[in-house]
Parts: C-alpha cells; sequence; structure tokens
C-alpha cells in the first residue's frame, strides 16, 4: 500500500509573510482565471451538488397538501332502479399524501402553511407502504357499502338480509385470510359454528390468541369450503385473519360510486348524500354547489377526518353555497375556508337539516343498524 502523504505543516508568521525567494516561475506570472471566476465555478458546482444531493435524499415524513374535489353525482350510478339527476353539485373533497419526501418537499412544507407536515410513524403506525396502502383501499370499500346502507335504510328502512352467513367485503393482502378468502365468498361458520352477523364473526376470531388457528367455512360460487388460517396479532394485540365483513344486505337496486384512486374513509357523509340525491325526486343541494368532508357510520353518525385545512383551499376554489364538515372540525374549517359558509354536522340528520336551510328538497327519517366489522 503507498505510505500516506507527510502531514501538511502550517506556515509560521514569518513563513506567511515573506515572498519567497528567487525568480517568479512561469505559472506565478502567467495570466490565469480571475480568482472571481473561480469562486463563481466554485459555488456554481457547491449548489448543484446540494440540489441533486436534497432530491435524492429521503426524508421518514409524509405531506399532506391541497387536493381537488370531485362531485359525487357524477360518479354514483343506479343500474336497477329509478334514479333522478340533480341539478346541484355534492363536492367529495380530497388531499394529495406524499411519502418519505425529499429533502426540498420537506423545506416546501416548513415554509408554506398549507402544508401538514407529519413523521411516517404517525401516518403508518409501523405498516408497509403496501400495507398502508391496502388498509385505505379497504377503508374506502367499507365506506361506500356503509354509505349505500345508511342511504338505503334511511329511505326504505330496515334492509331485508340474505341467509345464511356474511358476505366477505375486503381480504387484507399481507393477512393470512389471502391465501383463501375472496371478496364476495360468504362465511357460513367458524370453527364449525354457525354465523349470521359480522360481529359473530369477530368475536368467534377474537376468542382465540394470536398464533392459534381458527377453521372459516365459507360458500363461493354455491360450494361449500374450509379454510384453516393462522390468527395474528393487530395493531391492538387481538386476533385476527384479515378481513372485513358485512350484512348480505339485497339492496333496493344496484349502486356503483367510482371513486377511482381516492381512498380512505372521509368521503363517506358525501357519497351517502349523493345516493339519497340520486334516489330521491327533487333536489337535495336545492340545485346549489356544497361541499362535504366527514366518514358515515354505520348508525348515520358522522366522523373526523384529516386534512381539513388542504380540503378547504379545494373549497375556496369551488365556492359551495356550503361547507358541510364534522361539528368537531368546523372551527379549523372555517379558518380555512375564506368565508365559504361552514356548517358542523354530527350525523346525516343533521347534515339533511344544513341542505333543508338552504332550499333542498326533504327526506324522510328512519333508523339504520350495525354493518362492517373486522375479523
Amino acid at each position: 500500500m503507498p505510505a500516506d502523504p507527510p502531514e501538511a505543516r502550517p506556515p509560521t508568521s514569518s513563513e506567511a509573510l515573506r515572498a519567497p525567494d528567487g525568480p517568479p516561475s512561469a505559472a506565478a506570472s502567467a495570466p490565469g482565471i480571475p480568482r472571481w471566476a473561480r469562486w463563481t465555478g466554485a459555488v456554481a458546482v457547491l449548489l448543484v451538488v446540494l440540489v441533486v444531493a436534497g432530491s435524492l435524499v429521503h426524508l421518514p415524513y409524509y405531506t399532506l397538501s391541497p387536493g381537488s374535489s370531485v362531485d359525487v353525482n357524477q360518479i354514483v350510478h343506479v343500474r336497477d332502479g329509478q334514479s333522478y339527476p340533480s341539478r346541484g353539485e355534492v363536492l367529495l373533497l380530497f388531499v394529495r399524501q406524499r411519502s418519505r419526501i425529499n429533502v426540498w418537499r420537506w423545506v416546501q412544507a416548513k415554509l408554506d402553511s398549507e402544508i401538514d407536515l407529519y413523521k411516517q410513524q404517525t401516518i403508518t403506525g409501523g405498516l408497509s407502504p403496501a400495507e398502508l396502502e391496502d388498509r385505505d383501499r379497504a377503508d374506502m370499500a367499507i365506506s361506500k357499502f356503509t354509505a349505500k346502507a345508511v342511504a338505503f335504510e334511511h329511505l326504505d328502512g330496515a334492509l331485508p338480509i340474505d341467509r345464511p352467513g356474511v358476505r366477505v367485503l375486503w381480504v387484507y393482502r399481507s393477512y393470512p385470510a389471502a391465501s383463501a378468502l375472496e371478496p364476495d365468498d360468504v362465511v357460513v361458520a367458524v370453527d364449525g359454528k354457525a354465523v349470521s352477523t359480522p360481529e359473530a364473526v369477530a368475536n368467534a376470531v377474537r376468542a382465540r390468541k394470536p398464533g392459534d388457528d381458527v377453521t372459516i367455512t365459507y360458500l363461493r360460487d354455491g360450494r361449500r369450503h374450509d379454510a384453516r388460517l393462522r390468527t395474528v396479532a393487530n395493531e391492538s394485540g387481538q386476533p385476527i385473519v384479515g378481513i372485513s365483513v358485512v350484512p348480505r344486505y339485497r339492496f333496493p337496486s344496484a349502486v356503483t360510486i367510482d371513486t377511482g384512486n381516492i381512498q380512505g374513509p372521509s368521503a363517506g357523509l358525501a357519497m351517502t348524500l349523493a345516493v339519497i340525491d340520486e334516489l330521491t325526486p327533487g333536489d337535495l343541494t336545492g340545485g346549489k354547489k356544497i361541499a362535504v368532508t366527514g366518514t358515515i357510520e354505520p348508525d348515520g353518525s358522522v366522523g373526523q377526518v384529516g386534512g381539513v385545512a388542504q380540503k378547504s383551499v379545494a373549497v375556496r376554489a369551488a365556492h359551495p353555497a356550503l361547507f358541510l364538515v364534522p361539528a368537531q372540525e368546523a372551527a379549523d374549517a372555517r379558518k380555512h375556508s375564506g368565508g365559504v359558509k361552514v356548517v358542523g354536522v354530527r350525523d346525516l340528520a343533521g347534515a339533511l337539516r344544513a341542505l333543508r336551510s338552504i332550499g333542498g328538497a326533504p327526506v324522510p327519517t328512519t333508523s339504520t343498524t350495525t354493518l362492517a366489522t373486522a375479523a
């Protein structure tokens, strides 16, 4: 190996002040690049290095930034029943979420009051990106089902249920159930005991300990199957196999909601209102444009969402007559909505009252029941 170069010795004070003996060398006397030009070039190179490094280095943070809106009336389709096109709009609001941002996006988030910055653990809870996406898609699937069920129950009363068993709505890809079950399978028994409600499935699985085996009996295309699955612990330490199951409701008509790549549960209230609007004569919004955010729960209650400040940016751009938000987040929405009228609501009935106050068509009220359960 070559020897290390000798350590440079700092000059003494006399060496630092005294010119070297002898005639000047050719290199010293020849005209060269001006010092300012050399400094400018060095700074430019340094800036390029910093820009590239800032783009390539990713940090364990997420950002929530303003998104846009979609008129849910345009993505709700009634296939085999009477529908009533609306003159108004029910705007579903969404935000843009970015994961593992680079240094420059982190700086942008720090400087921009409309972008929220979160530590990765806060968003993911320890889930991998694939698991997080799977959970968000499941949340949207559950939200769509719940929105339709709450809307139909509000209009028609208790929905008839097909027996036996419960329907598999979602199978989580990284959990044991993914090896056997599929959406639309009908679970009829757990460990040989018949089940007829989502709660019965969940309770039977939770009677085990994480790591225990459980046998799920299900129907697919009319044929009966058994799947022996090893339970795993969820975030709360409870045993699960990785499915969401719902009652086998017979809806009065087939309704689809095409949300595209929008994920998560926060569109629940908007979808419920849009389904009701499509299924009833008259305009639920009074022919006006309204913006809506909030989850919808099986009992018709409205739950909190994230990113209200960012959604309010889309509200300012859309200029709706009304902005419906969960009651707990109304104050935050008013701070950022640019003067748009904000009404906080606690349930579907409250949302319908708010719409009546701006000229919306009246809708009768009935009760709702328990819908989706995870196991």
